[in-house]
C-alpha cells in the first residue's frame, strides 16, 4: 500500500507542480527536499541498484554535477537553476530503490490512468481548469496514458481493457489539438502491435545514443533545412485542421537558443532564459557542449541496464513510455527545467527497480542450484571415501 500511495503522491505532485498554486508556493522545491529526506532514511535503498550499476551511476552523475553545475560556479556563473534540475535525479533514485510486485504497478497504473482520464473530461466538459491550455492539459493526459501504458504490452491484461483506455484517451486528448500527443499515442499503440519485432533493435548499443539525439536534431533540421514543398505542405494542412502554423513560433525559440549556446558553447548560460519547448536546445544552451554530453551519459547509464531485459513487460513498458516521453520532448517543455516534470524520472526509477528484482531472483536460482551441485558432490565424496 505504501507503494502505491507514493507513486500517486508524486503523480499529484507532477500536476501541482505545473500550476500556478504551485508556482506561488514553490512546492517543486518541497519536493525534491522530501525525496532527499526519503532516500537518507532508506539509506539501503542506493544499494538496491547492484554492485555493478552503483560504480557506474557514480560517475555519470558526478560528471554530471562537475559540468552543469562546478565550473560554471567556478566560471563565476549562477548555479541555483543547474541544482534545482539535477535534484530530479533523486526521484530516480527514490524509486528504484524499492521494489513493485506487478500487482502494485498494474493497481497504480489503473488509479493514474482513471485519474488522467477524470482530469480530461473535466476540461472537456467544465470551467473548473479553465486557466491551464491546451498543450498542459494534454501532456498531464499523455504522460498520465503513457504511465497506464507500462502494462500495456502486459499480455495478462485484457484486450478489451487496453482498448478502451486507448480509445477514450485518444478521444479526449483530440479535444486539445496537440499534435504531439496524437503522434505518441499513435507510436505506443504501435510499439505494443510490434514489440516481438523492435525489442531487438532497442537493444542495439547504437539505439539508445541515436534515440537521445532526437530532440536536438529535429531542433537542427528545422532551423538550418527547414522549408520546401513538403514543410509548405504540412504548413497548410496544420493550419487547416489545428489553426495554428507547423511550428508555433518553435523554430525560433530554437534558433535563438543556439545563439545563445554559440555565444558560450562550453559552459552555457547557466540559466533558463526561456521555454525551450526542446529538451535537447534547452540542455545545449543552459549547459553548454559538456553538459549536454554529461546529461547525454547519464540517461545512457539509466536506459542500459533495462535493454537486457526487454523481454520483461515491465521493464519493456518503462523503457518505451520514458522514450515516448523523451521523444515528445522534442516539441515540448518540461523534462529538463529548473522545475522538471516528475512522470519520466519516476518510470525510470521503476525500469531500474524491476531490472534489480529480476537479477536478484536470478542470483538466488543460481546459488540454490550451486548450492545443491556442491552438497551433492560433497555428498558423493564422502561415499567414495566410506568405501
Amino acid at each position: 500500500m505504501f507503494k502505491i500511495i507514493l507513486i500517486i503522491i508524486y503523480y499529484c505532485l507532477f500536476i501541482i507542480n505545473q500550476s500556478g498554486y504551485g508556482m506561488a508556493l514553490h512546492t517543486y522545491n518541497y519536493t525534491w527536499e522530501a525525496t532527499a529526506i526519503l532516500l537518507a532514511i532508506m539509506a539501503c535503498g542506493y544499494y538496491r541498484l547492484g554492485r555493478t550499476l552503483q560504480p557506474a551511476l557514480m560517475r555519470g552523475f558526478m560528471l554530471l554535477l562537475t559540468a552543469v553545475v562546478m565550473i560554471p560556479w567556478i566560471c563565476g556563473q549562477e548555479v541555483s537553476q543547474g541544482l534545482s534540475y539535477l535534484s530530479v535525479f533523486l526521484v530516480t533514485l527514490l524509486f528504484a530503490a524499492l521494489t513493485y510486485p506487478p500487482k502494485i504497478l498494474r493497481i497504480a497504473s489503473f488509479i493514474i490512468g482513471g485519474m488522467g482520464l477524470i482530469i480530461l473530461w473535466i476540461y472537456a466538459n467544465d470551467n473548473i481548469l479553465s486557466g491551464w491550455n491546451d498543450n498542459a492539459i494534454a501532456m498531464i493526459g499523455l504522460f498520465s496514458y503513457l504511465f497506464f501504458a507500462i502494462f500495456l504490452y502486459d499480455k495478462r491484461l485484457p484486450m478489451w481493457v487496453k482498448i478502451a483506455v486507448t480509445v477514450l484517451y485518444f478521444m479526449f486528448l483530440w479535444k486539445t489539438n496537440c499534435r504531439s500527443a496524437h503522434l505518441i499515442m499513435i507510436l505506443a499503440v504501435l510499439l505494443y502491435y510490434f514489440q516481438r519485432r523492435v525489442f531487438r533493435t532497442f537493444q542495439q548499443p547504437w539505439f539508445n545514443i541515436l534515440v537521445l539525439q532526437v530532440p536536438l536534431l529535429i531542433a537542427l533540421l528545422v532551423i538550418y533545412v527547414g522549408g520546401g514543398d513538403i514543410v509548405d505542405n504540412l504548413q497548410d494542412w496544420t493550419e487547416d485542421n489545428y489553426e495554428k502554423s507547423l511550428f508555433n513560433g518553435r523554430d525560433k525559440l530554437w534558433g535563438l537558443g543556439i545563439n545563445y549556446f554559440l555565444d558560450s558553447p562550453i559552459i552555457g548560460t547557466s540559466k533558463f532564459l526561456f521555454n525551450y519547448h526542446n529538451s535537447g536546445i534547452a540542455a545545449l544552451s543552459v549547459f553548454g557542449a559538456l553538459g549536454y554530453i554529461a546529461w547525454i551519459y547519464i540517461l545512457l547509464l539509466f536506459l542500459k541496464p533495462m535493454t537486457p531485459y526487454l523481454l520483461d513487460p515491465i521493464v519493456y513498458g518503462c523503457y518505451v513510455s520514458f522514450l515516448l516521453i523523451y521523444v515528445q520532448q522534442s516539441l515540448d517543455l518540461g523534462l529538463i527545467s529548473p522545475e522538471p516534470i516528475l512522470i519520466p524520472y519516476m518510470i525510470l526509477g521503476i525500469g531500474l527497480a524491476r531490472v534489480c528484482q529480476i537479477d536478484n531472483y536470478r542470483s538466488r536460482i543460481f546459488a540454490q542450484r550451486n548450492f545443491i551441485y556442491t552438497h551433492k558432490i560433497s555428498v558423493d565424496e564422502n561415499n567414495n571415501a566410506n568405501i
